[in-house]
């Protein structure tokens, strides 16, 4: 049996680079110098969109921009002294890990969780529950979009939840529909943001290394949550992944910001220990 806090756990549950296209743009097939080295060198160019996605992460988490924008330009300077496949690797792996150790990000998701700060976060639970119908029909006139949508991942016979969130600030209403196929209990997570026409389906947040075909199972130990996140005063959604290993006594925690029109992944992951009865 887990202990209480591994119980409530399971039940609760990175200018982008000055710009968004600042990295981009200067890597690009097109205009970059070196650009055969870029464009020909599939590692190179994977590295290149995971660091993009923590810069796109860390741009809504992190409380001191300010501080990661300095340290990029430097780090721009000295990558674009690279002439080889080599040099680039190197000076991107190595501000990959610089971003995803960075020590303002993880210490204070972990304070405010173990610690249970109200101020830090408030969890989000479903709006609604049950058939694909009754879902379907809580979205008024969009219902029928979203219904076709969701009818590629499963069939109308399967458990489905809505959560109604605010992921691109603005004043329309974003959901996300978790649809449950009955297997393993995976499950498919959609994201919808709402725009002037209307409920447009978003898969910017990265959950790849933890996902098996596109879903998350809870028989695997799989949970995905979600939690309404200050930084600064200003919320924003995260989603809040735990993968529990039984035979092992620990669980991961990931924290991953959700954003309507850029690709984002984990920002923060620690690791907990329970004990089995």
């Amino acid at each position: 049996m887990l202990t209480n806090k591994l119980a409530g756990i399971l039940l609760f549950g990175f200018c982008f680079l000055d710009s968004v296209s600042a990295v981009a743009s200067n890597l690009d097939c097109e205009d970059y110098n070196d650009n055969k080295i870029y464009c020909r060198n599939p590692e190179l160019r994977n590295k290149h969109d995971h660091l993009l996605k923590l810069y796109n992460s860390l741009h809504i988490a992190a409380s001191d921009w300010s501080v990661i924008s300095k340290q990029k330009s430097k780090w721009q300077a000295t990558r674009n002294k690279c002439k080889t496949s080599e040099c680039f690797i190197k000076v991107y792996d190595e501000q990959i890990r610089y971003l995803e150790q960075y020590p303002d990000i993880c210490r204070g998701f972990k304070d405010d969780f173990f610690h249970g700060n109200p101020l830090g976060y408030d969890v989000i639970n479903p709006e609604l529950n049950g058939s694909l119908a009754e879902i379907i029909s809580g979205l008024g006139k969009e219902g029928e979009k979203v219904k076709s949508i969701i009818l590629e991942y499963s069939d109308t016979t399967n458990y489905v939840e809505l959560y109604k969130v605010d992921i691109n600030n603005d004043k329309l209403g974003d959901y996300i529909i978790v649809v449950s196929d009955g297997k393993a209990d995976c499950k498919t997570h959609l994201f919808f943001v709402s725009t002037g026409k209307g409920l447009t389906l978003i898969n910017n947040a990265d959950f790849s290394s933890y996902e098996n075909e596109g879903k998350l199972c809870a028989n695997w130990g799989q949970k995905l949550s979600f939690v309404s996140y200050y930084n600064n005063g200003i919320p924003s959604i995260y989603a809040l992944l735990t993968d529990t290993f039984f035979d092992d006594g620990f669980a991961t925690i990931s924290f991953t910001p959700l954003a309507a029109d850029t690709a984002t992944t984990e920002i923060c992951k620690f690791k907990i220990g329970f004990i089995k009865d």
